[in-house]
C-alpha cells in the first residue's frame, strides 16, 4: 500500500505552486486544435479522426453523466467503453486491448459507480494511451512528478502507476475540474447555431458529439471482419443500449 500511495503523496505542494497552467495540463492531453469537426472534409476518417472521435464519445458522455449513477447507467457506459475494447480497429484495438489487460486499471474500470470516477476511468486511459504513442510530447510538467512511466500501462504491467483511489484529494478536485470546462458546455448539451456549429474547439455541442458517435460507429463496424465474434457482435449491439441509457435525460437523445 505504500508503494502505491507514493506514486501520487508527493505531488501536493508542487501542484499548488504551478495554479492555472498545471491545471489545464491536467486536462489536455493534446489540443485538437480550431475545429474538431467530423463532416465530409474528414472523409473518410484517419486514425487521427477516428481516435479524435472515440476521445469526443467517451469524455462528454461520461462528464454528463449524474452524479450518482444507477445500475442501467453505470452497465451503459462500461458497454460504451468496453466496445472500443471490442471494436477498435488495428493497432489503436491493440493497444487499448493490452492497457486494459492491466489488472488494476481494469478493477478500477469494473468499480465505475460514479460520474466523477467515470471521468477519471476516461483520462487515466486517454493519459495511457499517449504515454504510448506521444510520450516525446507529455504534457505534464515535471516539477508535478506525473512522469509518463505512470501511466505506461502498456508497457508497465503490475508496476507503479497512478492509482485513482490514491489521488489526493485536491489533485482529484483539479483534475475534475479542468474535465468539465473541457466537455461540458454552461448551458448543457445544447445545439449550437449554424453559423458557429462545429466551428470551435471544445467543449462539444450536440452536433458534434452526434458527428463523433456516428463517425465512430460508422467507422468500427467498415472495418469488422465478415463475420465478426460474438463478443464484437455484442458490443455493437450494446453501443445503442448505452446511448439509450445513459444519455437518456440528456439532449442528446431529443
Amino acid at each position: 500500500m505504500r508503494a502505491r500511495q507514493h506514486a501520487c503523496s508527493h505531488i501536493a505542494p508542487r501542484v499548488l505552486r504551478a495554479g492555472v497552467v498545471t491545471s489545464r495540463a491536467l486536462a489536455q492531453l493534446q489540443d485538437y486544435g480550431a475545429e474538431p469537426k467530423f463532416d465530409a472534409s474528414d472523409r473518410p476518417p484517419s486514425s487521427g479522426v477516428l481516435g479524435r472521435a472515440t476521445w469526443t464519445m467517451l469524455h462528454t458522455t461520461a462528464a454528463y453523466l449524474p452524479e450518482k449513477l444507477q445500475p442501467e447507467e453505470a452497465a451503459g457506459f462500461k458497454d460504451l467503453v468496453s466496445s472500443v475494447v471490442n471494436l477498435y480497429p488495428g493497432d489503436g484495438g491493440r493497444l487499448i486491448q493490452t492497457i486494459f489487460d492491466d489488472p488494476v486499471f481494469r478493477d478500477e474500470f469494473d468499480m465505475t459507480e460514479t460520474a466523477e470516477h467515470a471521468q477519471l476511468v476516461v483520462w487515466k486511459l486517454h493519459n495511457a494511451v499517449n504515454a504510448e504513442v506521444w510520450p516525446h510530447k507529455w504534457p505534464f510538467p515535471q516539477f508535478m512528478a506525473l512522469s509518463v512511466d505512470l501511466f505506461d500501462l502498456a508497457e508497465g504491467l503490475g508496476k507503479k502507476q497512478m492509482y485513482l483511489a490514491n489521488m489526493p484529494p485536491f489533485l482529484r478536485k483539479i483534475v475534475l475540474k479542468e474535465l468539465k470546462k473541457r466537455w461540458v458546455l454552461d448551458e448543457g448539451l445544447v445545439e449550437a447555431p449554424l453559423a458557429t456549429r462545429d466551428a470551435h474547439n471544445l467543449p462539444p455541442d450536440r452536433t458534434m458529439l452526434g458527428r463523433a458517435f456516428w463517425t465512430y460507429i460508422h467507422t468500427v463496424t467498415m472495418y469488422l471482419r465478415h463475420r465478426p465474434s460474438g463478443r464484437q457482435l455484442a458490443s455493437f449491439r450494446a453501443i445503442f443500449s448505452a446511448i439509450y441509457h445513459v444519455h437518456k435525460f440528456s439532449k442528446f437523445c431529443v
